[in-house]
């Protein structure tokens, strides 16, 4: 991840593509396992539920319509709380990548400027950093080294949801609510907006095209706000074009830690490659 640090006047080259590694395979993960899951889990021509070989243990019997419908209403809830736990732990893992190289990057800084450093301090940092919640990495790479993301009142609330998925089968508990109202589940969407002729905006729906825009206004792009709010003892459901949404929100999230990231190394004289475009694949890359 970080290469070029053979001596203290040598400046580091930092490798990203390895950084960002977990996270871009996360999503494309969670993209493609929810799309399969959750086509499998709506379409009715998807009903063979029993494992292949092995046909001496029949471990449940022949079952109703309706119960099969109940299988597929489950696993449907099954495969997105796995979904969303792939997002957020890749997540993570980035988060503890970007706090190492960081750290290496620190230190090259600290002995080009003669500073007397502690023996095993920046370890000590090191092994500290992937046990602390994903709030608390937020705020130590900000106030560590500048790196500021914006998106962790996003990220935070899927971790929300996740949990909710997984241990309450998607029905919201106690331990769910974040939000006067239940849990808030808050994300991300490309929107498309302008401007009416009176100065009001005018925001258009993506679902059909061409767009007619009022006369004169100029077409903008931003990623717009979403959110769901489910109320306690009420089941999360989040539909296939909100979980695209949600994927496209880790997206983005990765494109803006980069642009602080690079913006923290360039301000102690280092460099950070441009990554590659993202592969299509979903298998693990190395360990960290």
């Amino acid at each position: 991840m970080l290469s070029g640090l053979g001596g203290v006047g040598d400046m580091p080259e930092i490798n990203f593509d390895e950084v960002v590694e977990p996270a871009i395979v996360g999503v494309n993960r969670a993209v493609v396992f929810m799309g399969l899951g959750v086509t499998a889990a709506s379409e009715s021509a998807v009903a063979n539920y029993r494992l292949p070989e092995a046909p001496h243990i029949d471990l449940i019997p022949q079952v109703t319509e309706e119960q099969l419908a109940e299988f597929k209403r489950e696993f449907g809830v099954w495969i997105i709380g796995n979904g969303l736990r792939e997002l957020v732990e890749t997540w993570d893992v980035f988060l503890d990548r970007l706090y190492i190289v960081s750290l290496a990057s620190d230190e090259w800084r600290a002995e080009r400027a003669g500073e007397a450093l502690r023996p095993g301090q920046y370890a000590k940092r090191a092994r500290a950093f992937p046990k602390r919640g994903t709030g608390e990495k937020f705020d130590l790479l900000q106030t560590e080294f500048g790196i500021r993301l914006t998106f962790e009142a996003e990220i935070e609330s899927i971790k929300k949801a996740r949990n909710c998925l997984t241990h309450r089968l998607g029905v919201v508990g106690a331990k769910d609510l974040n939000s006067p109202g239940g849990l808030a589940v808050r994300w991300r969407a490309p929107e498309l907006f302008g401007y009416h002729e009176d100065g009001s905006e005018f925001v258009p729906s993506l679902d059909a095209f061409p767009i007619e825009f009022p006369t004169g206004s100029p077409v903008k792009l931003r990623h717009g706000e979403r959110q769901k709010i489910v109320p306690r003892g009420h089941r999360l459901q989040l539909s296939a074009a909100e979980l695209k949404e949600i994927c496209y929100t880790f997206r983005i999230a990765i494109m803006q830690a980069q642009e602080s990231f690079a913006g923290s190394i360039a301000r102690i004289g280092g460099t950070v490659n441009q990554p590659a475009k993202s592969s299509h694949g979903v298998g693990r890359g190395r360990e960290t």
